[in-house]
């Protein structure tokens, strides 16, 4: 399975190469010792299953009754029976099996799945089997760009349109025209407001050397105060890496973090990873939750792919020309290593804060992040935006 592009630790991947192999029967079919049972959990269909064991047992009508499972590839295997009177959730869940080519022959054609892209859940455009990658590709080389050496300082707080517009609207409305006070300062006024809306207009006025009627501070502060909400939503936007994401920072808390991780059986669980996380969040703008989805489509979480052992690298990031630092080679070609998590978590974080993506909609960041020529793309930004809205709506 590997040797063919196939992913052996992911669901999704394995579950494709027994459909190409046209060995992928029917949930309803009678199941053998040795075939691979596949589960659907969150109901995404045969296309995406959640789950997979291996039947070690079956019943006098064909259905299985124990198979030997484990919840991550580098976790002990065992024995779990399966209950048909009634059916208990693994009966109910099975969406097909997979079964060894030369044990298929005596099967007739009818218990095969029909094609991935038509059964529900399937994702849209390429059916191309995904990599180790997890997502149909490794992630394309982006050169210096994509290098410790290349990527920029990200300042947290920009001065925002959307401050600005609304401190000048203010002014406006108090019979002070912004066009004849100091740009600089007013800027950076809208720009502390953004970040503290309840900050003391007179102190900043002084501070930066705007300079107001006195007679207007004390309403200037009441106006601000009314609009506080609307000064904080624009500072989220001016922090946020994009703007269709800026309502995800400071969505998810340490303890959430540490569920997901450890719900995906990511080898970052139990590390006080969650704590970290929310710092990359803070210092680089990008949304916990858009980390936490995108490498979960990359690597499940550091679980699979070149991320295993040392590596610790969460978004299969490639070398880049300028990369100095240590490399691990697969079958794709040469990724980046870390001595720790918290070390490739901090590159990916600063990888997308980056001159290629930061400002874009997340939908661009994910077709320039894993293009199209690589990648079912669109499937891609689907499961991302699902996963990110399902985390921080829990």
């Amino acid at each position: 399975m590997a040797s063919k592009g196939y992913n052996p630790h992911y669901c999704p991947s394995m579950i494709k190469y027994y459909q190409e192999s046209q060995t992928l029967l029917k949930p309803n079919a009678k199941a053998q010792v040795g075939d691979t049972v596949f589960f659907d959990w969150e109901g995404n269909g045969a296309s995406d299953p959640d789950h997979v064991g291996v039947v070690t047992k079956v019943d006098d009508q064909g259905r299985p009754t124990e198979m030997l499972e484990s919840n991550a590839f580098n976790q002990p295997s065992r024995v779990t029976s399966i209950s048909w009177n009634p059916p208990d959730n693994h009966a109910r869940s099975i969406v097909g099996y997979g079964r060894l080519k030369d044990a298929t022959a005596d099967n007739a054609a009818a218990n095969l799945l029909p094609p991935l892209a038509n059964q529900p859940g399937a994702p849209r455009g390429s059916t191309t089997p995904r990599s180790d990658s997890g997502n149909g590709g490794p992630v394309k080389d982006y050169g210096p760009v994509a290098s410790h050496a290349a990527s920029p300082s990200h300042k947290p707080y920009k001065a925002s349109p959307n401050s600005m517009e609304l401190l000048a609207g203010i002014l406006k409305a108090l019979g002070i025209d912004p066009e004849g006070l100091d740009q600089e300062g007013l800027e950076k006024m809208s720009d502390e407001l953004a970040k503290n809306p309840k900050a003391d207009v007179k102190e900043l006025a002084k501070k930066l050397g705007v300079k107001i009627p006195p007679e207007k501070l004390d309403d200037l502060q009441a106006k601000v105060s009314e609009k506080s909400e609307e000064f904080a939503e624009a500072g989220k936007v001016a922090e946020a890496n994009s703007p269709d994401t800026a309502d995800l920072l400071g969505k998810l808390s340490e303890e959430k973090i540490e569920d997901i991780l450890k719900e995906r059986n990511s080898p970052m669980a139990g590390q006080d990873m969650g704590k970290f996380i929310l710092q990359m969040e803070k210092k680089y703008g990008v949304p916990a939750a858009q980390f936490l989805a995108m490498g979960t489509m990359e690597s499940q979480l550091g679980g699979v792919g070149f991320t295993q052992g040392e590596n610790h690298n969460v978004g299969n990031i490639r070398p880049g020309s300028s990369w100095d630092g240590p490399t691990v080679s697969g079958g794709s070609g040469a990724f980046r290593s870390y001595q720790t998590w918290q070390e490739g978590t901090e590159d990916y974080f600063k990888l997308l804060s980056g001159p290629l993506y930061k400002g874009k909609t997340l939908a661009d960041q994910i077709n320039t992040y894993a293009p199209p020529s690589e990648n079912d793309t669109s499937s891609y930004i689907d499961i991302v935006k699902s996963l990110m809205s399902k985390w921080t709506k829990e």
